[in-house]
């Protein structure tokens, strides 16, 4: 799926939006969002800053048996 993304401002509460040729004229869905302008760009995900989180002092059985008690917690009879 390709997708088209910008940012415009409107001109007397219009926008034109020309689309790539690689659109064709098949129906397409426009979403229409105001632009915050407080709001910051995620920065790009950095595995590093996550290096070491898994570390504990909890042995291999204690977090078996933890991650088996947060997947019996869905297990319910409603």
């Amino acid at each position: 799926m390709e997708a088209l993304r910008m940012i415009k401002k409107p001109n007397r509460r219009k926008i034109t939006i020309t689309l790539p040729k690689s659109f064709g004229d098949d129906p397409v869905e426009v979403i229409i969002l105001p632009v915050d302008a407080g709001r910051q760009r995620p920065t790009q995900f950095n595995p590093e800053d996550y290096y070491g989180i898994g570390r504990s002092n909890l042995s291999f059985d204690q977090i078996d048996d933890e991650l088996r008690k947060l997947r019996n917690e869905w297990e319910r009879d409603i």
